[in-house]
């Protein structure tokens, strides 16, 4: 990454001397500071603003008074997910997603369990 970053740098002096300024914009500059992000940073996934800024478009989306924005997305955003039940149910709320169960044979079982012991550094010792 050190060598990506420094060869970037040369390979944009060299452009300079070729090509007018009206051709660097800050897309031209942007890959100086790539290869320092993906240093910095790792991998792609864990800088991703992608959930947050889907969230962002919903909350936009209650906005009714472009005034008082901040009241508008308060007064949209608390939803109640027990209303549907009646008064002396207590629930905590509901999951995000309904699971789904899945059994397994006895046999399956026997072979993960035995797939998992004699591929594990730390049973190694007991193997011997």
């Amino acid at each position: 990454m050190l060598n990506l970053e420094e060869e970037i740098n040369e390979t944009l002096c060299m452009f300079e001397r070729f090509y007018l300024s009206a051709f660097f914009d800050i897309m031209i500059h942007l890959p100086i500071h790539l290869g320092r992000e993906a240093r910095l940073g790792g991998p792609v996934q864990y800088q991703w603003m992608y959930r947050f800024e889907r969230n962002m478009k919903i909350y936009k989306g209650y906005i009714r008074n472009h005034v008082r924005l901040e009241g508008c997305i308060a007064q949209c955003y608390p939803e109640r997910p027990n209303e549907d039940f009646s008064s002396d149910v207590i629930l905590e709320g509901r999951p995000i997603l309904w699971g789904t169960s899945n059994t397994s044979s006895n046999e399956v079982l026997d072979s993960a369990h035995r797939y998992v012991l004699f591929n594990t550094t730390i049973v190694e010792p007991y193997l011997e």
